[in-house]
C-alpha cells in the first residue's frame, strides 16, 4: 500500500505482505513539514506514526489497543482532532493515552483546521457624529480607526436616518466614505431645520461597530418663491422722449424659513434691436413687495426671489412678461374716510383680476386732514399725539411708511 506522498519509488507507507496494516487516518503539520498517520494492524491495534518529509523516514510514536473508527483527522496546536463515523468529535495527544469524545456534539460532517489571522478590528473615534460647521450644509462626518486594514480592504457604512426621533420614519442608505451627504430628495420632503436621529454601522468581513447620535438638525432652507407676480405699464413723457414706467408687484412667499430679509428682482429688457439688458434690484422685505423702473421700449420679463436673514436665496418665481407698448396703467386710489383715517384701495385696475381690498388704519393711528399728489409723491397733513400737525410724505405702496415728516409750524416759518 502506498499513499499521500511519494518520491520516485519511495512512499510514506509501503507494505508488500498479505497481512498489511490499514491506514485509518492521515493528517499533516504545515509548520514543521511532518505527516502523521494511523495504522490499524490485523490484530486491531492502532499505531501513530510520524513521517519526516525531509529524510523520508517514518517514526512510530505510540500504540493503543482500542480506538474508535474515524473518517477525518486534523492536527493543530500539538493536538489531534477527529470525527467518528457516527458523527461525533474527539481529541487525543501523541501518546494515544488521553482519548476524549464529546458526546454532546453530534452529526459533525467536517472539520476545518484553525488558521490564526491578524486582527482586523476597527473602532469609531470619539464616539460621536459631527455635522458640518455650516448650518446650511447637509454633510455628516465621523472618525474611525481602521489602521489594521490594508488599502484594498474597504469599510461599508450603513446609514439609518430617523425623522424626529428613533422609531420615527426611517431612511436607509450606504456609503463607502467616512462622511455622508443627506440627499436633496430627502431634504426637500423635510421641513427646514428638521430634527432627526442617526445610526451608522461600520461593516467589514471581520466585525461590525456602531455609532449613533440624537437631536441633529437638518439644514436651514431658503424661502419659497414669491407668488402672483403682476406687471403694469404707464407711459410718461420726459425731455429724453417717451418712457414706460414698469410697476412690478408680487405676494410674499409661503415660507420664509427664518427672518425675512429682502427680495431680489431680476428683469431682462429686450429692445426692438433684440439687444438685451438686465435690471437687478434688491428690495427690503420689511417695507415693500413692489418695484418700479423705467425703460425706453421693448419687452420686459421679470422674476423675483426671496432671501432670509441667513442669506439663503430661494428659487425665483415664475417669470412674467409685458411689452412696454402694452399700456396697463396702475391706478392708485387714496381717500380719507369719515373717521379721518387714510384708506388705500388696492387692485383698482380691472386688468388686475383682484378684489378691491381696503387697508384701514386702526383707531390708534394719526388723524389725517388732507392729502395731495405732487409729481409722483403722496403728501398728507396729519395730527399725532402732539397738538402740532405734520406734513408727511408717504410711501404710495404702503401708506404706513412715512418717508419724510416736518412740523407744519416749522414749515410755515421757513416760508416766511
Amino acid at each position: 500500500m502506498l499513499f499521500s506522498f511519494c518520491r520516485e519509488s519511495e512512499g510514506v507507507y509501503q507494505c508488500g505482505q498479505q497481512d498489511c496494516a490499514e491506514v485509518v487516518g492521515v493528517t499533516a503539520c504545515d509548520n514543521d513539514s511532518k505527516i502523521y498517520y494511523l495504522l490499524q494492524s490485523p490484530n486491531g491495534n492502532i499505531s501513530l506514526y510520524e513521517f519526516h518529509i525531509d529524510n523520508f523516514v517514518s517514526v512510530l510514536i505510540s500504540s493503543v489497543k482500542q480506538f474508535p473508527k474515524i473518517k477525518q483527522l486534523i492536527y493543530s496546536e500539538n493536538e489531534f482532532t477527529f470525527i467518528t463515523f457516527d458523527g461525533q468529535i474527539g481529541t487525543f495527544d501523541t501518546n494515544l493515552q488521553n482519548i476524549q469524545i464529546n458526546y454532546e456534539i453530534k452529526n459533525v460532517k467536517h472539520l476545518l483546521p484553525y488558521i490564526p489571522i491578524e486582527s482586523k478590528a476597527i473602532e469609531f473615534i470619539d464616539e460621536k457624529i459631527e455635522t458640518s460647521k455650516s448650518p446650511f450644509s447637509n454633510q455628516l462626518e465621523w472618525a474611525i480607526n481602521c489602521s489594521s486594514l490594508r488599502n484594498d480592504e474597504m469599510i461599508i457604512y450603513k446609514i439609518q436616518l430617523f425623522k424626529d426621533r428613533f422609531g420615527g420614519e426611517r431612511i436607509v442608505d450606504i456609503t463607502l466614505k467616512d462622511q455622508y451627504l443627506i440627499p436633496l430628495s430627502i431634504l426637500e420632503k423635510w421641513p427646514s431645520q428638521q430634527r432627526y436621529d442617526i445610526i451608522v454601522d461600520a461593516i467589514t468581513p471581520w466585525n461590525i461597530v456602531t455609532i449613533n447620535s440624537t437631536e441633529l438638525s437638518a439644514p436651514t432652507k431658503p424661502p419659497t418663491a414669491p407668488k402672483n407676480l403682476k406687471l403694469f405699464v404707464t407711459q410718461q413723457k420726459t425731455i429724453d422722449g417717451a418712457r414706460a414706467i414698469i410697476d412690478l408687484f408680487w405676494d410674499t412667499p409661503d415660507e420664509w424659513n427664518g427672518e425675512m430679509l429682502e427680495y431680489i428682482v431680476n428683469c431682462s429688457i429686450i429692445d426692438g434691436n433684440l439687444k438685451s439688458t438686465i435690471f437687478v434690484q434688491n428690495v427690503s422685505a420689511k417695507s415693500s413687495t413692489t418695484c418700479s423702473f423705467s425703460v425706453k421700449s421693448g419687452k420686459v420679463s421679470c422674476g423675483v426671489a426671496a432671501s432670509n436673514e441667513q442669506n439663503l436665496i430661494g428659487k425665483y418665481s415664475d417669470t412674467v412678461s409685458i411689452d412696454s407698448s402694452d399700456v396697463r396703467p396702475l391706478v392708485r386710489l387714496f381717500a380719507i374716510d369719515s373717521t379721518d383715517t387714510l384708506v388705500t384701495i388696492s387692485n383698482w385696475s380691472t386688468i388686475w383680476d383682484g378684489v378691491r381690498v381696503f387697508k384701514r388704519q386702526s383707531s390708534t393711528h394719526p388723524i389725517y386732514q388732507g392729502m395731495a399728489f405732487v409729481d409722483n409723491n403722496l403728501y398728507a397733513i396729519r395730527k399725532e399725539d402732539s397738538v402740532q400737525p405734520f406734513a408727511v410724505m408717504l410711501d404710495v405702496n404702503n401708506v404706513e411708511n412715512v418717508l419724510h415728516k416736518v412740523g407744519v409750524k416749522f414749515f410755515l416759518k421757513m416760508q416766511f
